[in-house]
């Protein structure tokens, strides 16, 4: 089936706009529905190598302030006076499993994890450096099994 430039047109946007809903963290399903395609359509258009690579380029672009945001966190969290302190410890300690939490904390570390993998290694080496540097904090170091 041969589209009209027209149409051609309106496929493309279509594609960005779900290739942005994927940035954002949207899942097939999600997209389907709003799109209203079905789960194996989103997946195929998402795997075109043109819109393959904008999700790509896009998730490292995040993954870019992922140093970032957490030096911001850690002042947060390091200031009792600020005004969001309170909150920052609480999604911290959410986030971490510490504290219960309706969406559960181990979402936001494995897709901190799937962030860390999609990055380049220059990537995780500054982010490592950056945590390393951190006086005020203990890192914990951990080792994934596949029994756990």
């Amino acid at each position: 089936m041969t589209l009209s430039p027209a149409q051609q047109r309106e496929h493309a946007c279509r594609d960005l706009e779900i290739a942005q809903l994927r940035i954002q963290g949207a899942t097939y399903k999600k997209i389907a529905e709003q799109f209203e395609l079905t789960e194996s359509r989103a997946c195929q258009i998402l795997s075109k190598p043109e819109i393959k690579d904008v999700v790509d380029t896009g998730i490292n672009n995040l993954v870019n302030y992922i140093p970032v945001s957490i030096n911001a966190f850690c002042k947060l969290l390091l200031d009792p006076d600020a005004p969001d302190h309170y909150k920052a410890v609480k999604d911290h300690l959410q986030t971490m499993g510490i504290l219960a939490s309706h969406s559960g904390g181990n979402v936001y570390i494995q897709n901190v994890y799937n962030a860390i993998q999609a990055a380049d290694i220059a990537q995780v080496n500054r982010f490592a450096d950056m945590i390393s540097q951190r006086q005020e904090l203990d890192v914990i170091e951990a080792e994934y099994s596949e029994n756990d």
